[in-house]
């Protein structure tokens, strides 16, 4: 019984990957029980490349009710507004829906929520004005009704900075804000927030651990963020932490608002200093741009330079399928990878 993160997509923003060797940074969440057989996923973004994702591990969309997307940058939700309309589809095709067992729910910053809701008030699928679905709702989510029978069919909801949600009987997700300032021409947002996730197995035989840490894009996490975070994430022990990193290391040129890898590990330092984690830690690079590819034996080189500080392990993906399994207080990683592990590249 556990948690399963399988990074889909492990590249960075699409004008970045030049060599196309990983699609954009995507990930599937799931939960398995004792035997290992999968009893819930969670889709977590849904950029232009994800249907390919869900394809490679034989999941059919319909099979996923929750999606969680970060925020509204093209290279995380290029894909989700078609996916959000085949979801609404799905549901009027099956009118005689007599409860909400069949809702989608979808988590995000209330910035992306607006576009979203933009982008389906253009679609004969969630107009105000009848359609086959209309929207009603309040300041924190906005509700997707079937328009023939009243049953809800689409939930979105806004996400609030230490925001906690029992997302089913097996996960709770802890949400909280990361600055990510740099728009895009898609999401027409400009200083967006996007989310962080705290991921707990509720099934969990301890009080602590179990836990994985997800932040997919972010840039400054300075003193005040810190405390703030930590201050949400208190009470937990975390085994893993998967970190979007597309500029390698901080010296890097034209960062585009994300963070070098120097400042993430300060992060999960801090984490270990908060008591949060410990040495057993295991940190995950994703959200990869194509300069890890294009210089990989230099940077490997500087990585391992830089770990030789840090007591914790360090895992960088050598192409798309990573697997991070979380159990017990204990991490597995499956996936062609580089570990430096303990000092040592392994």
């Amino acid at each position: 019984m556990g948690l399963e993160l399988v990074l889909t997509g492990t590249g960075g923003a699409q004008e970045m990957t030049l060599n196309y060797k990983r699609r954009l940074s995507d990930a599937l969440l799931k939960y398995n029980d004792d035997k290992g057989e999968v009893q819930e996923i969670v889709k977590l973004d849904y950029n232009g490349q994800s249907a390919m994702g869900l394809v490679e591990e034989q999941i059919a969309p319909s099979a996923y009710k929750t999606i969680i997307l970060s925020h509204g940058h093209s290279d995380h939700s290029l894909g989700l507004s078609m996916r959000l309309k085949a979801m609404l589809g799905e549901c009027e095709s099956n009118l005689d829906l007599k409860d909400s067992t069949e809702k989608r729910t979808l988590y995000t910053t209330k910035e992306t929520r607006e576009m979203l809701a933009e982008v389906l008030e253009f679609s004969e699928h969630g107009r105000n004005d009848g359609g086959y679905n209309y929207r009603t709702g309040n300041h924190g989510e906005y509700i997707y009704k079937n328009s023939k029978n009243g049953i809800e069919t689409l939930k979105i909801v806004a996400t609030e900075d230490g925001m906690k949600t029992d997302i089913s009987d097996n996960l709770q997700i802890t949400f909280f804000e990361v600055t990510h300032p740099h728009g895009s021409s898609f999401s027409k947002i400009r200083g967006d927030s996007a989310n962080g996730y705290l991921i707990t197995d509720k099934n969990k035989k301890e009080k602590t651990g179990n836990t994985l840490l997800y932040l997919s894009d972010y840039k400054d996490i300075n003193d005040k963020d810190k405390q703030r975070i930590g201050d949400h994430l208190k009470g937990n022990h975390i085994d893993a932490v998967v970190l979007g990193q597309p500029v390698p290391f901080s010296d890097e040129e034209n960062k585009k608002g994300h963070m070098g890898l120097e400042e993430s590990i300060e992060f999960c330092e801090y984490l270990k200093d908060k008591n949060l984690a410990d040495d057993s830690l295991t940190v995950v690079i994703t959200h990869m741009s194509d300069r890890w590819t294009a210089h990989e034996e230099e940077y490997i080189k500087k990585t391992k330079e830089i770990m030789k500080k840090h007591n914790f392990n360090l895992y960088l993906p050598k192409e798309d399928g990573l697997r991070i399994n979380v159990e017990d207080k204990r991490v597995k990683i499956k996936g062609e990878c580089y570990s430096i592990n303990k000092h040592k590249l392994i």
